[in-house]
């Protein structure tokens, strides 16, 4: 009986990430999937806190050393959208100044993910809100 239902989850799971590769590509479900900048840093130079509109939650933790970003990461407690557009946001920040970081636009985001549905585009500003105000609390 236990394997019977770990096949139809097995089965169910595989669907979910079909309907959602067609839906949002492969970039969005391999940051789904696969994430490498979630989690909480225990210690970190700069740090913000936004709620988007649709209620959840965005933490981003930045460690900036000789003004470039060396390690950041997030939370969220928020949509698949909101999760990749915050892993999308870190890797394009890793490694940038400040001001490179502080110069980011949905649309760089939109180009790593570019089939993000147009009504989930909401999720592409809390990073980089959240972002711009981790930096600019020096």
């Amino acid at each position: 009986m236990q394997e019977k239902l770990a096949n139809i989850c097995d089965e169910i799971q595989k669907k979910i990430y079909q309907e959602t590769t067609v839906e949002f590509g492969e970039e969005f479900v391999k940051r789904w999937t696969n994430p490498n900048f979630v989690g909480r840093l225990e210690t970190y130079t700069h740090m913000a806190k936004v709620k988007p509109s649709c209620g959840s939650v965005l933490e981003i933790y930045i460690v900036l050393d000789e003004d470039k970003i060396k390690e950041i990461s997030f939370y969220t407690d928020g949509c698949g959208s909101d999760f990749v557009c915050a892993e999308v946001a870190c890797e394009l920040a890793l490694g940038k100044t400040k001001d490179q970081v502080l110069a980011l636009e949905s649309k760089h985001i939109l180009e790593v993910i570019p089939k993000l549905p147009l009504d989930k585009h909401g999720a592409l500003y809390p990073p980089l809100k959240a972002l711009q105000e981790a930096l600019q609390k020096s």
